[in-house]
C-alpha cells in the first residue's frame, strides 16, 4: 500500500476520533460487573468501504458477559458502542482496487486501525485499565489485539 493511501486511511479514522474517544472514556468510567474481564471491540469489513464495529462486555474472548442486570434480575447484554469507519470519505476505493489486491489492502488497514485504536485507548487513559480491551476482526476470530499493549494474541 502506498504511503499516501495509509495517510488517507488514518485521516478517515480521524473523522471518528472524538466519537471513539467518547466511547472509550465512557467505558473507562463504567463500574462493570465482576464477570466482566474483557471489553471486546469486534470489527468486520464492510464491503470494500471500511470497518463496522460493535463493543461488548466479555468474561473472556469466547464468552459474553452481561453489562448489567435489569430490575427483575435478568442479564442485559448491551452493545456499548456500535459504529463504523468509512474509508471512502478520504480514499477512492475503486482506484485502490484497480492497482492492488483488496485483501492485501485490508490486511494493512487492519494493522493501521489497531494502532490507531491503541493510540485512542491510551489517549482516553486506558493503558492501565484492569479490564483487558481486545480488538478482533470477524475473519480472524478468536485472534485479537490487546489494545492496552497492542500485543497480538492468537
Amino acid at each position: 500500500m502506498e504511503e499516501q493511501d495509509k495517510q488517507k486511511l488514518i485521516q478517515a479514522m480521524d473523522h471518528k476520533k472524538e466519537e471513539v474517544l467518547s466511547i472509550f472514556q465512557r467505558i473507562l468510567s463504567t463500574d462493570f460487573l465482576d464477570d466482566v474481564n474483557m471489553i471486546l471491540f469486534h470489527t468486520e469489513e464492510i464491503y470494500d468501504d471500511g470497518f463496522g464495529y460493535s463493543i461488548h462486555t466479555q468474561e473472556d474472548i469466547d464468552e459474553e458477559a452481561p453489562s448489567y442486570y435489569d430490575e427483575q434480575g435478568n442479564p442485559v447484554y448491551d452493545d456499548i458502542g456500535p459504529g463504523s469507519i468509512n474509508f471512502t470519505i478520504t480514499l477512492d476505493m475503486k482506484a485502490v482496487s484497480d492497482r492492488e489486491e483488496v485483501p492485501h489492502y485490508f490486511r494493512v488497514a487492519k494493522k493501521l486501525f489497531a494502532e490507531w485504536l491503541h493510540d485512542r485507548w491510551k489517549e482516553a487513559g486506558g493503558e492501565n485499565s484492569p479490564v483487558e480491551f481486545a480488538l478482533t476482526y470477524q475473519e480472524d476470530y478468536p485472534d485479537y489485539y490487546d489494545l492496552r499493549t497492542l500485543e497480538h494474541n492468537d
